[in-house]
């Protein structure tokens, strides 16, 4: 409810600014108006680098106005085929001084704004500004909390996580144990880091990354989310339906959703369930129901069936277990071409006609 308040005052302020500088970012009177050569110079710099992103080979931009090798996390924080900074508008309410060197720049992103119409808030968030030789230059406000965290390096991941919170280390090594054999598996051959953000819940996950609300938000203590390309964000350090995301994304950017979250699924469930308990209710169901599992992508908008599965996710799994079993990895790999549900049936020579069926079967096989 306080995030709520917070949203709706910050738009009514929204309301009020003039826009300044920039398509994409709008500054609030007191940016706009500010005596602090720093605050100017700074929000120059941010309104180029939000403008950067909707202008054709700007990468050499966006470089000299970031700071460090680190990449900017919130870039696709809305999910790998968007790009944050294209897919909404930008208000800037205050540009703060921390210390000497470091300024904090918060914003919102919110859809634009159409008559009779209220804008969506997609994001209440904040970067850093810090001062290098005289020029200030961006850079994530994760990257400067990360030093008050605790930190596991296995490898292949770095978690992070609050000194508060306690965790089995084999916990950590079971994660780094499975990515290896993932990997291994779906000869996947590469030395990427995997950034694992670990707190309370997930909305204190995005709160170390600076964002105090979100769309993408959820207080579900077993909830996670994997940031495009590599970032995790659970309350847990043994999230494997996030652990997959986090692979499979970097490789596979535009393979339809059925895909992705069909192999999360069948190797880390979803919704604090196992996918064989997925399976079971499944069972169960279309016992109890008439179903039609002709149109895939209508089951997203069916609610969690004994409040607990995903209709989509688990024939999505369930079709993932089929192609490993029957023809093999190659053959599923082969599916993540697809960028849709049908484009995955066709390929599997199914039609509309006899989808249906074939699920049914797949559900009933695991009896």
């Amino acid at each position: 409810m306080k995030i709520l308040v917070y949203c709706i005052s910050l738009s009514y302020v929204f309301i009020l600014c003039n826009p300044v500088l920039a398509q994409r970012v709008k500054f609030s009177p007191e940016v706009s108006f500010s005596q602090d050569t720093n605050v100017i110079n700074i929000s120059k710099i941010w309104s180029n680098y939000v403008d950067s992103y909707s202008i054709q080979h700007t990468d050499s931009l966006r470089k000299c106005l970031w700071y460090q090798e680190t990449a900017d996390i919130l870039t696709y924080s809305l999910g790998a085929k968007a790009i944050f900074y294209n897919s909404c508008s930008h208000f800037t309410f205050s540009i703060r001084k921390i210390d000497e060197r470091l300024y904090e720049i918060n914003s919102i992103a919110q859809s634009e704004s159409l008559p009779e119409t209220e804008p969506v808030i997609f994001k209440i968030y904040k970067l850093l500004a810090i001062e290098v030789n005289g020029k200030y230059k961006l850079f994530n406000y994760f990257d400067w909390k990360k030093q008050s965290l605790n930190h596991y390096d296995g490898g292949s991941i770095v978690f992070y996580f609050s000194p508060l919170l306690n965790f089995d280390e084999n916990k950590f090594r079971e994660s780094i144990q499975f990515v290896e054999m993932f990997k291994k598996c779906y000869d996947i051959d590469d030395n990427e880091l995997i950034t694992y953000i670990i707190a309370g819940s997930m909305d204190e996950c995005w709160a170390l990354l600076g964002v105090p609300y979100t769309i993408v938000h959820s207080e579900k203590r077993y909830a996670g989310y994997t940031i495009y390309p590599r970032t995790v964000l659970s309350s847990r350090p043994d999230h494997i339906h996030e652990l997959v995301h986090a692979i499979m994304l970097p490789h596979y950017q535009y393979a339809s959703s059925f895909m992705h979250e069909g192999i999360a699924t069948y190797y880390g469930g979803t919704s604090n369930y196992s996918f064989e308990h997925h399976v079971r209710n499944m069972q169960r169901y279309i016992k109890e129901n008439d179903i039609d599992f002709s149109n895939i992508e209508e089951l997203r908008m069916i609610d969690n069936i004994y409040g607990e599965t995903p209709l989509f996710n688990t024939v999505s799994a369930l079709v993932v277990e089929y192609v490993i079993k029957e023809q093999g990895y190659k053959k599923l790999l082969s599916l993540f071409e697809c960028d849709n549900s049908q484009a995955v049936f066709e390929k599997l020579g199914m039609s509309n006609s006899n989808t249906n069926n074939w699920i049914i079967q797949l559900i009933e096989r695991n009896e």
